[in-house]
């Protein structure tokens, strides 16, 4: 039970430094790296006895990557209904917000490419 606490908080650790550094570099993180993320703090809670800093830093990432991806696709329907309603002005708007947000990583897990890019 130690051993398996201790490769938790290690692997926890490795994922946690290496999505703080994407996400500060303005780099896409892997979409396995935010997979292995809410995975391992969901094995660290039911675990139990695992560092509570290190929990809380993985819950806010989680937080903060569920976040940005919600406003990605918030953007990518602005651009749908500006498509559709062939509103120039608003598709050139709506373009640059999804551009801006595309670095953003999948957090849902689902490990396929933006929705914009088929609107591109």
């Amino acid at each position: 039970s130690q051993q398996q606490r201790r490769d938790l908080e290690r692997d926890l650790g490795e994922v946690l430094r290496r999505v703080r550094a994407a996400r500060a570099g303005g780099h896409a993180c892997a979409a396995d790296d935010a997979c292995a993320l809410l995975q391992l703090a969901e094995r660290a809670k039911a675990l139990g006895d695992v560092d509570a800093e290190l929990l809380q830093e993985a819950s806010k990432q989680a937080s903060a990557l569920q976040r940005e991806r919600c406003q990605r696709e918030v953007a990518e329907h602005r651009l749908r209904l500006a498509l559709k309603a062939r509103d120039v002005g608003e598709v050139e708007r709506s373009m640059r917000e999804v551009r801006a947000l595309s670095h953003v990583v999948d957090g849902g897990g689902r490990g396929e490419a933006p929705h914009s890019a088929r609107l591109m």
